[in-house]
């Protein structure tokens, strides 16, 4: 390190290649014993401690809580070109906190320890690869849930919301219109009770945080049913990838019916319902080609089948009048 000493009306130029650089610390230190080295002298006398070499004007450093402090003032040339290699941050700084590949590339000293204002300025999130594969044995050993909404429009029987429960094991959706959020809880035990008129038993419910899924009513029901309820971590969507991914699907599916028909937008729940009907019959990535309805109701149709907002005529019991339209 290139300083400048005052020394009486004396300016001295000096290079101090025995310091020791710390970031821990609010000041650099100077090695006793690399001065000594070097083919200094120091004496500690009265208070001081004096580098002394014959023929160089003597360093004088106080003593200040038990250290000695020499006052230096940086040369404008700054670090020398030597030293400058050998400071590992000093390249990493100078190129706006470059990483460590690019400073190698530039053929450039780096450091092996982090550096702190990359960790606070550049920190981001684990990234979480979608679950594309079944890690259940059978139906009801894992089910997922979210809630969507508001709609912007609310739907036929004035629902704003929609709550999803998708089986892990077999990819079978299903979907329940909600009013409130607050009557997730009653549907999520209707699911699990009809599971229960089938042999089939639910063992665990994987969803957010949301307040409908942590209600008093909700946890009761799965302590006496033995179901283990799984939580996402908060602000992380990423770990219910099977629900947050349904809901992109069918929300496209719908988008494209609309499209397609030009129906009022209050049919949104008709069409979603009908796009996880479509869905459950047809071959899911996840089940390698397998279809939902197969694996979780033991068969399914494709006959019955109509485009949604295909015409249709509705069959009225007929009157007194037998002459009045069907």
């Amino acid at each position: 390190l290139k300083v400048n000493y005052v020394y009486g009306n004396k300016i001295t130029n000096i290079t101090i290649s025995a310091l020791i650089v710390d970031d821990n610390l609010p000041y650099n230190l100077l090695s006793v014993q690399k001065v000594n080295k070097a083919g200094f002298k120091v004496v500690f006398e009265h208070n001081q401690a004096k580098i002394l070499k014959g023929g160089h004007p003597p360093i004088v450093c106080e003593k200040v809580n038990n250290l000695y402090v020499a006052k230096f003032s940086v040369n404008e040339s700054g670090l020398s070109s030597v030293n400058e290699k050998k400071d590992d941050q000093l390249w990493h700084l100078r190129l706006g906190h470059l990483n460590r590949k690019g400073l190698q590339i530039l053929g450039l000293p780096f450091s092996s320890k982090p550096c702190n204002s990359c960790q606070m300025g550049k920190a981001t999130r684990n990234t979480y690869k979608p679950k594309g594969y079944i890690s259940t044995s059978q139906i009801g050993e894992l089910i997922h849930s979210d809630i969507w909404g508001p709609a912007t429009v609310t739907s036929l029987r004035d629902e704003r919301y929609y709550l999803s429960i998708t089986d892990d094991f077999s990819r079978f959706r299903e979907v329940y219109a909600l009013k409130k959020k607050s009557e997730a809880p009653t549907k999520i035990m209707y699911y699990v009770k009809r599971l229960q008129a089938r042999k089939i038993l639910v063992q665990r419910i994987r969803s957010d945080r949301g307040s409908e899924y942590m209600s008093s009513e909700l946890q009761r029901f799965c302590q006496d049913n033995g179901i283990v309820q799984e939580f996402t971590s908060v602000y992380t969507p990423m770990q219910n990838p099977v629900s947050e991914r349904l809901n992109r699907t069918l929300l496209d599916k719908v988008r494209s019916m609309f499209v397609d028909t030009n129906l009022p937008k209050y049919l949104w729940f008709e069409a979603l319902s009908c796009a996880v009907y479509q869905l459950n019959r047809s071959p899911s990535r996840s089940l390698d080609g397998e279809v939902p309805a197969k694996i979780f109701l033991g068969n399914f149709d494709l006959n019955k089948l109509k485009i949604f907002g295909s015409k249709a005529w509705v069959y009225r019991q007929p009157k007194q009048n037998k002459l009045e339209p069907r």
